[in-house]
């Protein structure tokens, strides 16, 4: 990620409706797979906000290629950030982890399956990866370019690339799916109107923000319950090492 990418996502991670119901959905989903204290590492753990929330519930772990996002989850409080990339989880040792998390991440390496890999490898007995990506190539737009996305994915994709790697996917779901309409048709306008020209992320007014939040958020019941849903703009997966048959 270009350095002044990190600035702007810092300012914006901790009230954007996006990050905001995000964090709290996947929070949700880690925590009804795995007890209190159990361990959590999360590569690619960018400036912190998602560690820092999961920190309430797991012993965790950040990894990420950074100096300057390793800086911004310091100065979280978060001393168990260390250096490393998503296919390269060397920092950590032979550690293992009872989940490990790769939270839009893999769009941004050439080799997704590399990274999935990796993950698979650094799970206990009976862990999990979870994972999330962007969804559907025809949302591309010059947001993705600007974050060096590689690709944009379909639930049956990122379940492939995860096979590929020798994980099980035993929840795969679109999610981001009552909003979807609105991005859409936002994307289609900005493309006629030669608008779409960078990042699109900034803070709506306090009621429309307040108000995305609360949609987004509604599908977090639905999530942490395993089930899907037949749109959205990212995709989520929750996968297992083939032939782990630990519960």
């Amino acid at each position: 990620m270009d350095p002044q990418l990190f600035a702007m996502f810092r300012a914006l991670e901790e009230r954007h409706w996006w990050f905001v119901a995000r964090r709290e959905i996947l929070f949700a989903l880690a925590t009804s797979l795995a007890p209190p204290r159990a361990t959590l590492l999360d590569i690619g753990c960018g400036t912190g906000f998602f560690l820092a929330q999961a920190k309430e519930h797991f012993t965790v772990a950040g990894l990420d290629p950074s100096p300057i996002a390793i800086g911004l989850c310091r100065d979280l409080g978060l001393d168990c950030v260390l250096p490393g990339t998503a296919t390269d989880l060397s920092s950590v040792g032979e550690q293992r982890f009872d989940i490990v998390t790769l939270l839009d991440v893999i769009e941004h390496v050439d080799n997704d399956v590399a990274a999935l890999q990796a993950a698979a490898d650094a799970l206990t007995p009976g862990g999990r990866v979870i994972v999330t990506v962007p969804a559907f190539q025809f949302l591309w737009s010059a947001h993705d370019d600007v974050n060096h996305h590689k690709r944009r994915y379909t639930t049956s994709g990122l379940g492939a690339a995860m096979r590929r790697a020798g994980l099980e996917p035993i929840y795969l779901t679109y999610f981001n799916c009552y909003l979807f309409p609105i991005a859409f048709s936002e994307r289609l306008a900005k493309r006629a109107l030669g608008l779409d020209k960078g990042a699109d992320l900034s803070l709506p007014p306090t009621i429309v923000n307040a108000a995305m939040r609360r949609i987004f958020l509604a599908e977090r019941s639905r999530i942490r319950s395993f089930r899907t849903f037949p749109v959205g703009l990212s995709v989520l997966a929750v996968g297992r090492k083939e032939g782990d048959l630990a519960v």
